[in-house]
């Protein structure tokens, strides 16, 4: 008698059966994970930008600048254009304006897209400039009755 080597396809085709049936079931879990992943990743960039703020206004108070409504640090400011034009840290109230280039001083924005909303009151940033009104983080600049406010916006991630 002959002893047969490999499957029949009768075995073939249940396992091609079964793997369709366990890829089905997985696939909603796979695709849901660049959501998560950029969930995840703005919740980093709210983590790095409160960090900065601590760091940012401790380093104002040490040099008495909390309370000053504009100031500017490690430099010199200037009134007229309310800037530090030799390259000092802009703040308000003791935290960094919001500003792209002076939130780029104290966090590393170059992977991000920057999008200065009003007169200097708001920054918005996410990971493309198409996720700017979808999925992204807000920071608006201290006032004198408040501080700033960080929020992350990610349920149209």
């Amino acid at each position: 008698m002959r002893r047969s080597k490999g499957f029949t396809l009768v075995e073939l085709i249940t396992v091609v059966v079964v793997l369709g049936v366990l890829a089905v079931t997985a696939l909603p879990q796979f695709i849901n994970f660049s959501s998560d992943a950029e969930k995840s990743r703005l919740k980093g960039l709210e983590a790095s930008l409160k960090a900065a703020l601590d760091i940012t206004y401790s380093k104002a108070a040490v040099q008495g600048l909390e309370s000053a409504d504009s100031a500017c640090l490690g430099g010199k400011f200037d009134e007229t254009s309310v800037s530090c034009p030799d390259g000092g840290t802009l703040i308000f109230y003791g935290y960094p304006a919001a500003k792209e280039s002076v939130l780029n001083q104290v966090v590393e924005l170059s992977d991000w897209a920057v999008s200065e909303v009003g007169i200097g009151n708001v920054v918005g940033i996410a990971a493309t400039e198409d996720d700017l009104m979808q999925c992204y983080v807000t920071y608006s600049a201290a006032t004198s009755v408040s501080e700033p406010q960080i929020r992350v916006y990610a349920d149209n991630c």
